[in-house]
């Protein structure tokens, strides 16, 4: 029996512009253009060439008593640290004024008094925390904010800017501005809000917009269903949503207990809710408390803390509040006891003017096993689902740390990282106020998680892991603030409770709201440098370095390259407590690598992965050192992709339409035989939202698999890598399609599901091995130089089976209105292509024809790889791409036809392939537009011809 086994080697795919004999040049130029937007820049600049800035930062250091140490973003100054400057002002307040009046040009003020606001006063033990919102004629600029830090001395001692850079030099402004009722309708109806837990409101504000002033409504939902506290930026022109955010603190899995909770004070892990019943647990889990302050009312109300419930309120006039767990009033008590029993701990280590007002508290007040503060309505509700979330103090004071930590910040969270941030204190909170403190300390919830977790003892989360920054992030805020709390856990195990919770505490009034980890490491130390002239730096260095937090010196730590091309890393070298020397080692790779290091990069070309993979992982290692001594380290790790991986990175980024159920598709054409025995994606999208977007792939026999659900997490850009293989444990959905057929079209379909934010897909990859890969050489080939090119109309009502192309339809056959021969001067030559990519256009019902030839004869020993870019007018097209071959005796052969779907300014890749059947052939695409509405454009873009093996069996 003979068997043809078509091997084709699938190349990268990077929209080629030239023939391929000179592809090598532009393959590089291409590739290494991709490696400079893989990396992202430093986070300080080197060289700002602000130069009003720079004088003003020159003028503040010869002021100041102690010189600062300055972060540069690009040309502006992000935070002053470790310096200070005297301001003889008569109060914190009058001293900031002082310092902006005379050095507010170190973050591009002109007018202090008419650029900023005031916001809030927050008075630590040693530090008074001033915040400042930005201005622009009167109107607050979103994400405009500065934040001073001023001794009892009365000098300013840290800044932190996040101030807007305005060039135009007047608003956006129309004379048909929605109101804000209008405002608020758009926000409620684009985010398909049902209910709310308090009314809406909007106020007027200025966002800038690639630097140029709009007016806008700044629009604040309390939400219930679906559950957030969003804020959504609406034009004040249009009402279209600009914007938005989830400013809503979470905790997944939370309860409410005693002191703290039924496990720890039994010390008996066998202990379960059984549904809320009362002889679950024993009477010697209770423990009778005092609760303070609570007014004349008899409801469970005081200074710090107001407690509701969902259906009725606890109310006893005689104050004695005596219930089991079974009695929905217990949890009442036990919100009431814990919040205020933390607050009055904070109060004791010196910081009266924290979270001092009556939080409202609700419990049992929502279905699911989920509790969350809403810093919009400073509010704090917990859920019912499996344990009652208010039964188990961890959960309670985790929400109250957050309630803490958004009075000290405000509006902290705006980051991926400070969000991360903000989950780990909130975990070190509940850890360092148990009063227990005895029976596994580490654990946070161990009650309420026995409803879900499947560990042994069961638990939330733990603040004992031995966890690195940036190596074990893995993209969840709850699981990623563990880093954080892991660090805060070392600080307490190594300088006690008290000298701890200060130091944390205190080191709040120096952060941002976009706060990073390693700028909260830096936040601590300077607040031992103020709180205890530095006495702790030793320690506080080394805890840190444990952590990967010691030193900045990478701004990332994964980057994806292709195999052949150049890769430059650039670093930064940021190390606090002194200067140090940085050396790199490279850790792990299939191959040992000769690698160039400069001061600011390192820079090698990538290996190809090792025969019969798809990827490869190199790994490198930066050390900071003094003297010799290692002090701190960060990993590199570079995934390779290797040549038989399908790279897709358009000329442009290709708009991911917003709130539009059918997304945009791309297509992939796997020419290689036999069943999946590995499989690659990687996606790679820039989105101001990324819970927005949905990620599925679909085979050739129509598999599809969702790969990345929508979500409600909050967090910008999407970036991830599918793998599997037959060894491979992970659970993704890609695994499903080991053993398929390849043969055939990959769909990629990225989905916006909801309105306000936008993104563009920058760049994906797909990778397929199969039983019969093999490794072909392909044959140059060019479209035919004798510009012979061919259009045939038809009518677009009646397309049907037209010449050589058959299309599924069922529609009797036409005759043609004409042909008409189309010129294409400058295009192509003799030689090859001149002039770029060929780009046609076919209305409804068209059929454009192109006769293609190849230096060498297509015999039957080769095989046709071709990719056409296809786009649309309107807003969807179908469009049918066909492969046929004529023979020079002038016989018609049918060989190959892809359908795809098109969408409004959003390329589509079709990629086609055909084996001849008799020799010395002439290969002929059809491209024809089967919408009937839309016009669509054909670029003609990669034409290769592969060898066959034939082999007998």
């Amino acid at each position: 029996m003979v068997r043809q086994k078509i091997v084709a080697k699938i190349y990268i795919l990077m929209n080629r512009k030239g023939p391929l004999e000179k592809m090598d040049r532009v393959r590089s130029a291409l590739f290494f253009s991709l490696a400079l937007l893989l990396l992202p820049s430093s986070g300080r600049a080197a060289a700002p060439t602000n130069g009003a800035v720079s004088q003003s930062v020159t003028a503040l250091q010869s002021a100041s008593q102690a010189k600062w140490t300055v972060i540069w973003s690009g040309d502006c100054v992000r935070q002053l640290i470790a310096g200070s400057v005297q301001m003889y002002g008569t109060d914190a307040v009058d001293a900031g004024r002082r310092f902006l009046e005379a050095h507010g040009g170190v973050v591009g003020l002109t007018d202090p008094a008419t650029e900023t606001r005031l916001r809030s006063v927050k008075q630590g033990k040693a530090i008074t925390r001033l915040d400042y919102d930005q201005l622009y004629r009167g109107l607050r600029v979103i994400d405009g904010r500065l934040v001073l830090t001023v001794d009892g001395a009365g000098s300013v001692r840290s800044l932190c800017s996040s101030l807007q850079p305005l060039v135009g030099t007047s608003t956006r402004r129309s004379s048909t501005m929605i109101a804000s009722e209008e405002a608020i309708t758009a926000a409620m109806q684009g985010l398909r809000i049902q209910s709310v837990r308090s009314p809406a409101s909007a106020e007027r504000a200025i966002w800038s917009a690639n630097g140029t002033p709009k007016e806008i409504w700044e629009v604040r939902i309390p939400a219930s269903q679906p559950l957030g506290d969003f804020r959504v930026l609406v034009d004040a022109e249009t009402g279209h949503l600009l914007r938005k955010w989830d400013f809503l603190c979470h905790a997944d899995g939370v309860g409410l207990v005693f002191d703290p909770n039924p496990i720890v004070t039994m010390k008996d892990f066998t202990l379960c809710d059984l549904g809320n019943a009362p002889d679950a647990v024993p009477q010697e889990a209770y423990k009778t408390v005092t609760l303070r302050d609570i007014d004349s009312s008899g409801y469970l109300s005081g200074p710090y803390v107001n407690v509701i419930g969902v259906a009725d309120r606890a109310w006893e006039p005689e104050l004695k509040y005596l219930y089991d767990r079974s009695d929905s009033w217990f949890e009442q008590v036990m919100v009431y006891y814990h919040i205020d029993r933390s607050h009055r701990y904070l109060t004791s280590l010196g910081y009266d003017s924290v979270a001092n007002f009556p939080l409202t508290a609700i419990a049992n007040n929502h279905p699911e096993d989920q509790s969350f503060y809403s810093d919009y309505l400073r509010r704090v509700t917990f859920g019912t689902g499996g344990v009652d979330d208010a039964e188990d103090a961890d959960i309670i004071l985790h929400e109250y740390g957050h309630v803490i930590q958004h009075d000290q910040i405000p509006e902290f969270g705006s980051i991926d990282e400070s969000i991360c941030l903000g989950e780990g204190f909130a975990d070190y909170w509940a850890f360092t106020n148990d009063t227990d403190g005895t029976f596994h300390h580490e654990l946070i919830g161990e009650w309420d998680a026995t409803s879900y977790s499947d560990t042994d003892p069961p638990y939330l989360r733990r603040v004992d892991e031995d966890l690195r920054y940036p190596d074990d992030l893995v993209g969840e805020f709850h699981e990623d603030g563990r880093i954080w709390s892991r660090s805060l856990y070392g600080i307490w195990n190594s300088l006690g409770k008290t000298v701890a919770d200060t130091l944390v505490l205190e080191s709040h009034f120096t952060l941002g709201p976009d706060a990073s980890m390693f700028e909260g490491a830096q936040a601590i130390y300077e607040a031992d440098r103020i709180l205890y002239e530095g006495a702790h730096l030793e320690v506080l260095f080394r805890l840190f370095d444990q952590r990967g937090l010691a030193a900045t010196t990478l701004s990332k730590t994964h980057i994806n390259t292709l195999a052949g091309e150049s890769v430059v890393v650039p670093y930064s070298r940021a190390i606090l407590g002194g200067s140090a020397q940085f050396r790199w080692e490279q850790i792990s790779g299939p191959f040992p690598l000769n690698f160039v290091v400069t001061d600011e990069s390192l820079s090698f070309t990538a290996p190809e992965p090792p025969e019969g993979t798809l990827m490869s992982d190199l790994v490198f290692r930066l050390f900071a050192e003094q003297n010799g001594n290692p002090l701190s380290h960060n990993d590199l790790t570079v995934t390779v992709f290797g040549d038989g991986v399908l790279f897709d990175a358009p000329d442009n980024p290709v708009s991911i339409p917003d709130d539009y159920d059918k997304g945009v598709t791309r297509t992939v054409y796997f020419s290689g035989t036999g069943p999946v025995s590995q499989i690659l994606l990687y996606v790679d999208v820039d989105h101001t939202y990324r819970g927005d977007l949905r990620v599925e792939l679909t085979s050739p026999l129509g598999t599809r698999c969702t790969l990345v659900p929508a979500s409600s997490k909050p967090g910008k850009d999407l970036e991830v890598l599918f793998y599997a293989n037959k060894t491979t444990t992970d659970l993704t959905e890609i695994r499903s399609f080991l053993g398929e057929e390849a043969h055939g079209t990959w769909k990629l379909t990225i989905t916006d599901t909801a309105e306000a934010d936008t993104g563009t897909l920058q760049r994906w990859a797909l990778g397929i091995l199969t039983t019969d890969s093999v490794e072909p050489s392909p044959y140059p080939i060019r479209f035919r130089s004798d510009n012979v090119l061919y259009r045939e109309q038809f009518e677009h009502t009646q397309l049907g089976d037209i010449g050589y192309l058959a299309y599924p339809g069922g529609f009797e056959k036409t005759s043609p209105a004409g042909t008409a021969a189309l010129g294409t001067p400058g295009w192509a030559d003799p030689s090859g292509r001149t002039g770029g990519s060929l780009v046609l256009s076919a209305d409804p019902g068209e059929v454009i024809t192109v006769i293609l030839d190849s230096v060498k004869p297509v015999r039957t020993d080769t095989a046709v790889f071709l990719s056409v870019r296809v786009t649309s007018s309107g807003p969807g097209a179908t469009v049918v791409a066909a492969l046929v071959e004529q023979t020079f005796d002038g016989s018609i052969g049918y060989f190959s036809r892809i359908d795809s779907e098109v969408y409004r300014d959003s390329w589509s890749t079709i990629y086609a392939y055909f084996m001849p059947q008799s020799g010395g052939v002439l290969p002929i695409l059809q491209i024809a537009n089967c919408s009937g509405i839309d016009n669509v454009s054909v670029a003609f873009d990669d034409l290769t011809i592969y060898p066959v093996t034939i082999t007998d069996e």
